[in-house]
């Protein structure tokens, strides 16, 4: 059973523009008139962002230039930036089940995999640039951490790097001392259906048949896991005549697994989205000497796009929540845009301590990926994280994460 050690910093992302003039609206299901969080708005490939936990964006555009809005079972719409006024609302796809007894289930998972798996091989070592937002509350305070970010993004995110970062603190206390100065909260990033060489989860178990190799990485094979997994499956269709595969894979396992619903197009067999949730987790808190151990169940979210001719990692949300703690992070592909770093600061066991050393450009900064919400606005404003060496001396505590994985180390204060 794997423990890991989820404490850290806030979340979010956004987008600089290139553009004069900012349009923000809301994105909306058409019929209950709830939110989409996280549906994606393109002007271009390297111009865009996501709504943000509220379903709110804000983007830069010229009033001619045609935006796209979509989220996964939802029909797409494009309207020009002029046009786009303070809501959007989006109409789910219709639903049918004609297709699904002619293509079994298992058909459409096998097709997928093998297709994903043709595609790491040729793609694995491309790599993207990514912002990313990372949201940590817990026991009255709220931290923020903001950060720029590469990876190999073929078919999930893997070495990645820290390019430029800065943390942020609130609380009803004076003190701008972080609650935490160790966590391994990355490795959420590194989620997916399909996990490719990674040495964290790689004895999780998964929908598809896996073989374990050296170094604990894995490869797949092209048919799914029947012992440990059943598996069912509708057609949607979109307004435009897109075909999806929604397929809800759930598990049964006494050891970690991860399932979820998984949304694959109906023609090329490509994985669009999936949603899931990894089970058999364990929190580990370490303070005074005095171990804590909590059971989580991390869920994440996962949209990809075929640009650039693979399966790539176009956006991610991690959330988790254990006792007092909750946590959010997202991670958006920034597309074409290029970063001003050829290198970053690689993240081993301790994620904070790589932002910390990657340091912090404010020109990153004058522009957000994706809208804040108010309060982490106001946080970004006003609370900036004093640097580990300016902080007043806390009270030492733990957060561990047993075996392999070595010791977490925090402060409470």
């Amino acid at each position: 059973m794997r423990h890991i050690a989820l404490y850290t910093i806030a979340f979010l992302i956004s987008l600089p523009a290139w553009t004069q003039q900012a349009y923000t609206a809301r994105v909306v299901d058409a019929e209950t008139g709830e939110p989409l969080p996280y549906a994606t708005i393109y002007l271009d490939e390297g111009k865009g962002t996501l709504t943000n936990s509220d379903g709110n964006f804000t983007i830069e555009a010229q009033p001619e230039d045609v935006l796209q809005i979509s989220y996964i079972g939802y029909n797409k719409i494009k309207k020009r930036a002029k046009e786009i006024g303070t809501e959007v609302r989006l109409e789910p796809m219709s639903h049918t089940m004609s297709e699904v007894t002619v293509i079994p289930v298992e058909t459409v998972l096998s097709k997928m995999i093998s297709r994903l798996n043709k595609e790491y091989s040729s793609k694995k070592h491309r790599k993207g640039h990514y912002f990313y937002r990372l949201k940590n509350e817990y026991g009255g305070t709220l931290e923020l951490l903001e950060a720029y970010m590469n990876a190999h993004d073929a078919a999930n995110l893997r070495n990645i790097a820290f390019l430029s970062g800065r943390r942020f603190r609130e609380t009803q206390f004076a003190k701008l001392q972080s609650n935490i100065s160790y966590s391994n909260l990355q490795h959420l990033l590194e989620l997916g259906i399909a996990i490719f060489d990674n040495t964290f989860w790689y004895d999780t178990n998964n929908p598809f048949r896996h073989t374990l190799i050296p170094y604990g990485k894995m490869r797949y094979g092209s048919y799914v896991n029947k012992e440990n997994y059943s598996y069912s499956g509708e057609l949607i269709i979109s307004d435009e005549g897109q075909k999806i595969y929604k397929i809800g894979i759930q598990g049964t396992n006494d050891e970690m697994f991860i399932d979820g619903t998984v949304y694959v197009d109906a023609d090329k067999y490509t994985l669009l989205c999936f949603e899931g949730k990894v089970h058999n987790c364990v929190l580990d808190v370490k303070k005074d000497l005095v171990r804590m151990s909590s059971s989580v169940e991390p869920s994440v979210r996962i949209t990809y796009k075929h640009d650039n001719g693979y399966t790539e990692v176009e956006s991610l949300v991690a959330t988790m929540k254990a006792g007092d703690l909750k946590s959010h992070s997202v991670a958006f592909n920034l597309g074409d845009r290029k970063l001003p770093f050829k290198k970053g600061s690689k993240t081993a066991d301790n994620m904070l301590a790589s932002v910390d050393a990657a340091g912090y450009d404010p020109v990153l900064w004058q522009k957000a990926v994706v809208q804040r919400t108010e309060a982490e606005e106001q946080l970004v404003n006003s609370k900036v994280l004093e640097k580990e060496d300016e902080r007043v001396n806390g009270e030492d505590s733990k957060i561990t994460a047993p075996g392999r994985f070595g010791e977490m180390l925090t402060r409470l204060s």
